[in-house]
């Protein structure tokens, strides 16, 4: 996906996590780096941040200064005593706000690793209301659950990467909320100041839950769900609210769900514009649909493209660019490729084009083709590493898990010579949008 063609802001968190990275790496300066304790140091230029890394987080509380605002762990071990207890960060850092976690690792007193990290038991003694960012690298998580998260209502930004996410429940961000009466209807309303949610690049986790945003709908503003090679499933069930008032996604603007190729569609009902917890909202102003292992064929993008091509730029408060695009052919899921002749775009295009494309590609669609291209040639199967797809043709890139399920009638290792000899004499399909009755 080209840094261009992005909405402005869903990038940021990637400098975190590459600045925690060259940071590190820089660890070896010891000219820039200052001891606290081992093996923890601020860095001279900015002592406000605190890198710890490549060692075992200590038994003994370290004194940190009350003006540290974030802390970066990297290559650390977390071990937990008899009683499952770790040393706690102390209640002194009352200006903390972020922190980041890379290749962390939590062990039991006798050193075999644990499935999960103890977040909890880490910031038990700090200000949990206060951290504004959490970002997770390379890190063992068995669930997102409502009490991994909770005391965190102060948070704005969270972030996955490269991760083992068992699942995420669908009240996993309940605790991010707060419940305050709302002055007109003397009813209680939910209210959050939580932003943005990254999922990126994490393996094992089959399953995103929509609704478990309903939580925070009164202060999303942007998602990105991207190169997750084991997604095969965005589910919407609508949270029973009872006395309780959920604000709609009024300030949700950006969506990403790109380069998950085992996912096909998302669910009708957040496409609709009379669902408050849907994308398609009054501010909406980018949504990226693209890589993923929808088929042409299918109505995955039907909803997408009318929403992007309803209102004209020039007249629209809020003008409205979407990125999307389809396998049209499965072949064309092993290259990473949708061929230019197909007509779709390789980053996000305006109401102007869409409507150009509407117009000339009729918008109905096979309702049942449903499967993922990915599907065609194997299962998902989660496995510790994953690889990519290199695209040629300037789309997103399709991760992919490297192990293949070895059932089913069509196998890649058969199949994979055949099409190449079909690439080589120009046998590959021209996409198309037909009318079938």
């Amino acid at each position: 996906m080209m840094l261009e063609n992005l909405p402005f802001d869903l990038e940021a968190n990637s400098e975190i996590w590459y600045q925690d990275k060259a940071l590190c790496h820089a660890a070896g300066t010891v000219s820039q780096l200052v001891l606290i304790s081992e093996p923890c140091y601020y860095n001279t230029p900015k002592p406000t941040t605190v890198h710890c890394f490549r060692g075992q987080w200590p038994h003994q509380s370290i004194s940190f200064s009350s003006n540290v605002t974030t802390i970066m762990f990297r290559y650390m071990v977390f071990q937990s005593d008899a009683a499952e207890n770790i040393q706690p960060l102390p209640a002194t850092l009352t200006s903390l706000k972020q922190l980041h976690f890379s290749n962390v690792t939590s062990v039991n007193q006798t050193g075999v690793a644990l499935p999960t990290f103890p977040l909890q038991r880490l910031t038990g003694n700090v200000n949990r209301a206060n951290i504004s960012t959490l970002s997770f690298t390379e890190v063992q998580l068995l669930g997102i659950t409502k009490q991994f998260l909770a005391g965190f209502t102060g948070l704005e930004s969270l972030s996955f990467a490269e991760c083992a996410i068992g699942g995420i429940t669908t009240n996993a961000f309940e605790s991010l909320s707060t419940l305050t009466t709302n002055t007109v209807s003397g009813m209680l309303e939910v209210r959050s100041v939580f932003k943005r949610l990254y999922l990126e690049k994490n393996i094992q986790l089959k399953r995103f839950p929509w609704e478990a945003l309903t939580y925070v709908s009164s202060s999303l503003e942007g998602v990105k769900i991207s190169r997750n090679p084991d997604l095969t499933d965005i589910t919407f069930a609508p949270i029973n609210s009872g006395n309780v008032i959920y604000p709609p996604m009024n300030r949700l603007h950006s969506v990403q769900i790109t380069g998950n190729p085992y996912l096909s569609a998302l669910p009708e009902a957040i496409l609709t514009s009379g669902n408050g917890m849907g994308i398609v909202r009054p501010h909406t102003s980018f949504i990226s649909f693209a890589g993923n292992g929808n088929q042409c064929e299918g109505c995955a993008l039907k909803s997408m493209i009318a929403w992007a091509a309803e209102l004209s730029d020039a007249t629209a408060a809020n003008p409205r660019n979407l990125w999307a695009d389809c396998r049209v052919d499965c072949t064309d899921t092993l290259f990473g490729v949708v061929p230019r002749l197909a007509g779709w775009p390789t980053g996000l295009r305006n109401a102007t084009f869409w409507a150009t494309f509407e117009a000339k590609f009729p918008s109905t669609c096979r309702p049942f083709v449903t499967r993922p291209c990915a599907e065609e040639y194997d299962s998902p199967v989660t496995t510790a590493r994953t690889t990519r797809f290199v695209p040629t043709d300037g789309g997103p890139n399709v991760p992919s898990s490297t192990t293949r399920n070895a059932s089913g009638s069509r196998k890649l290792i058969f199949v994979l010579p055949l099409l190449l000899l079909f690439r080589s004499v120009g046998m590959r399909a021209v996409a198309y949008f037909t009318i079938y009755t």
